[in-house]
């Protein structure tokens, strides 16, 4: 019985994935965040997801870099906003999943936060496996910034059944090099 049961697991997970799709999410609804913690020393992401029709979630002013003020700090923003914090966002390169393979830092470098990812090898992050995905041009001190996604990286939705789930992938389609 232990055999059959790992049988149809392992179909099950099979059809899962198979039945996984994406859907891009459109320029404008979504925005990459780099926030500030720690008293502003240390840098995470977040990414806030407008609902179409419902009430304005974030607002973007600047140019270098792009600060947000997040408005559904302000209001109950369920129904009309998603937050995908860093277990809700994962990697895909030439349309493969590689969220198991990578992970995120994001910290300040000179005169801008940059988000990169790096390779994860016996479960630590392999700082020399570093590729720029999105930074933010510019810096203002203690404020939310738009991380802007270096050329080829771009934001889909998880689809399960056609049913948009609550997780993000950041894809990458091009030549993969780390620096």
């Amino acid at each position: 019985m232990i055999r059959r049961s790992g049988l149809l697991l392992g179909c099950l997970a099979f059809f899962s994935i198979a039945m996984a799709q994406e859907r891009p999410i459109t320029e404008g609804s979504a925005v990459l965040v780099a926030f500030p913690f720690n008293k502003g020393e240390r840098y995470n992401f977040v990414v806030f997801e407008q609902i179409s029709g419902k009430r304005k979630c974030f607002d973007k002013n600047g140019t270098t870099p792009v600060v947000v003020d997040p408005l559904l700090l302000n209001f109950n923003w369920v129904g009309s906003c998603r937050r995908h914090g860093l277990e809700g966002v994962g990697l895909k390169i030439n349309g493969k999943d590689e969220s198991l393979q990578f992970g995120f830092v994001v910290r300040k470098v000179g005169n801008e936060i940059q988000m990169n990812s790096f390779r994860i090898v016996n479960r630590r992050m392999d700082l020399s496996t570093k590729k720029l995905i999105a930074r933010t041009r510019g810096f203002v001190a203690g404020t939310m910034m738009e991380l802007k996604l270096e050329p080829g990286f771009s934001l889909s939705r998880k689809q399960l059944s056609a049913k948009d789930t609550h997780y993000i992938f950041i894809n990458f389609q091009g030549r993969w090099k780390e620096t």
